[in-house]
């Protein structure tokens, strides 16, 4: 986590550098155009996150961990049960 939000913060560290420019054509009123075209920029790569979630669910193995996972949770439900009732 925290290196994820140490390369976010990187990335988006150049753009705030050029806000602090005093040239009148950079800003929207109070908000100036960089902190504007930062916001769709990180719109932009959390849509991709989500639209690319399978390949990195698939690529990491995710989805099989689960799937074993549960399958071992069913198995462990089925010999309490089982442990019980000889009880």
């Amino acid at each position: 986590m925290k290196k994820s939000f140490f390369i976010l913060l990187m990335s988006i560290m150049p753009a705030t550098a050029m806000t602090q420019t005093t040239n009148e054509t950079f800003t929207f009123g109070n908000i100036s155009a960089m902190m504007i075209v930062m916001f769709f920029f990180v719109l932009l790569i959390i849509a991709l996150l989500l639209i690319f979630r399978d390949l990195i669910c698939w690529y990491f193995k995710i989805n099989q961990v689960v799937r074993t996972q549960e399958e071992i949770k069913g198995i462990l439900k089925e010999l309490k049960e089982k442990n019980s009732k000889t009880k």
